[in-house]
């Protein structure tokens, strides 16, 4: 959305990305919803289908962070291959790509929140 749109021609914020025994729930700034049934492919990759589309993503987890842990997820679009990788993925204007961070349990951190609201 960020390579191809101009400002104001998506909504910001955060998506949120929430993953069931068998599917993924993707619940975008603007309240609305998408449900992808999910499977596994082979190391790195995994599949999400919806209403007969089916998108190839590579997944895989960003290294070097010093208090959070990420995966980052990247797809060329419905019916394309599997990107190599999400650094290449990232690289390309044809590829949607997401990051999603989450608090390293070190210890130290009491409470781990995204949501800008809480402490």
């Amino acid at each position: 959305m960020v390579k191809k749109g101009m400002p104001n021609v998506f909504d910001m914020g955060e998506i949120d990305m929430i993953f069931g025994e068998k599917n993924l729930t993707i619940a975008y700034p603007n309240k609305t919803r998408d449900v992808y049934d999910v499977s596994t492919t082979q190391g790195g990759s995994m599949t999400l289908t919806k209403d007969n589309a089916t998108y190839n993503v590579a997944v895989n987890e960003l290294t070097n962070l010093k208090h959070t842990i990420a995966m980052g997820l990247a797809t060329y679009g419905e019916g394309k291959p599997v990107p190599d990788s999400f650094s290449s993925a990232m690289h390309s204007n044809m590829s949607l790509s997401m990051t999603m961070w989450k608090c390293q349990d070190t210890g130290i951190v009491k409470k781990c929140s995204f949501n800008s609201t809480s402490d």
